[in-house]
């Protein structure tokens, strides 16, 4: 998620891969590290587009509130809070990332890091 100027946008191809994963029945756990300054706006996106896990069970798929990192900081900070946070080591993540030097610091620690296109071309 990209959030400017108040407005927030998801990454390309993100809408479909959350909708897939919600819509599988396999209770995938997604959070979400992210550095910028509105972690309100994004969260309320996250709300709004139904991302969010509505319920505890575990076949439920859908990002988790707790596991929703965003303020300004390091992607190590992040991704080691949600380690901790979730139990998931950093071998059984998986990180998107428009940013090269966020994919080398989740990879660093482990995690797969995949790179995508910028919002902004």
């Amino acid at each position: 998620v990209q959030c400017k100027g108040g407005i927030a946008k998801p990454f390309v191809g993100a809408v479909d891969v959350l909708q897939t994963l919600k819509g599988s029945g396999e209770g995938w756990r997604c959070a979400v590290a992210s550095a910028n300054r509105d972690g309100q706006v994004c969260k309320s996106m996250l709300k709004h587009l139904g991302f969010l896990r509505s319920t505890t069970d575990r076949r439920d798929s859908g990002i988790e509130e707790k596991l929703i990192e965003v303020y300004p900081g390091s992607k190590r900070m992040h991704l080691t809070r949600i380690a901790e946070l979730s139990g998931v080591q950093f071998s059984e993540m998986l990180f998107f990332d428009d940013l090269k030097h966020n994919i080398r610091t989740a990879r660093s620690l482990g995690v797969v890091g995949i790179q995508v296109p910028s919002l902004e071309g």
